[in-house]
């Protein structure tokens, strides 16, 4: 299975970190993909390859630089996966911590899950809202997403992929509400395989970026529609369906 490590080209210390993570786990076979810096382009540069416009109407807020090249470098995945013909991808960002010593042979029995024609995506991180979960013999338990945040471990198939590029993007990359919407089945592990590290968060994201959403600037029926969304994953996390990162 192909995997994909996000990496700003600046940061080595990072990719060395990340190269003795995964030999750790005997992990030797993937690629570095170099992130966009989004806090280095030009607002010209931005408008070109994000739409911000429409991005204003879904989220009521100007999307910040950091949140730009964030989108951008997971579309590049998506692209070399579809350039490729890659069935199934691992795509991690290089600010990660590890769960589980057997990664490697977990990630075989889950790939099993990705090898079909429906689009589909598997999260490996914490902080997502699920309804409900199965349970597999030899891949564990995995959940059914409402929604989630973060993108710093995912799994994806080819399928998914085609349906998540986008030529002028206006979702950020970690908008898996929008994403299962446009008819990607979202699920993840149950409990979750790979944490963010804190202290390393991601520098493709500005410190204390606002990465949330400004209601009041929303056109009517769509503030509705995310006062409802709001207000399903409070009533999940009440019934203990949420699963913390």
């Amino acid at each position: 299975m192909k995997i994909f490590i996000v990496n700003l080209q600046s940061s080595v210390d990072r990719r060395e970190r990340m190269k003795f993570l995964l030999a750790e786990k005997g992990i030797t076979d993937y690629e570095f993909i170099e992130a966009v810096d989004g806090r280095k382009m030009s607002e010209e540069e931005q408008e070109h390859v994000f739409d911000q416009k429409k991005a204003f109407q879904w989220y009521g807020r100007i999307c910040r630089p950091g949140e730009i090249g964030c989108t951008l470098s997971h579309q590049k995945c998506y692209r070399k996966m579809v350039d490729e013909g890659i069935d199934v991808a691992l795509i991690l960002e290089d600010d990660i911590e590890i769960r589980l010593n057997d990664l490697q042979d977990r990630l075989l029995n889950l790939k099993c899950l990705l090898e079909f024609s429906s689009p589909l995506v598997l999260l490996l991180s914490g902080g997502y809202w699920y309804k409900s979960f199965e349970n597999y013999k030899s891949a564990g338990r995995i959940a059914t997403v409402y929604d989630a945040y973060y993108t710093h471990a995912y799994m994806i198939n080819l399928e998914a992929a085609r349906s998540i590029i986008e030529q002028y993007p206006f979702i950020l990359a970690d908008d898996w509400k929008f994403i299962r919407d446009k008819g990607v089945k979202l699920r993840a592990c149950l409990p979750h395989l790979i944490d963010q590290q804190e202290v390393l968060a991601s520098v493709i994201y500005e410190n204390n970026e606002n990465r949330g959403m400004n209601k009041m600037n929303m056109p009517l029926i769509h503030r509705i529609h995310m006062y409802w969304i709001g207000g399903v994953k409070k009533i999940l996390a009440y019934l203990g369906r949420f699963e913390n990162c």
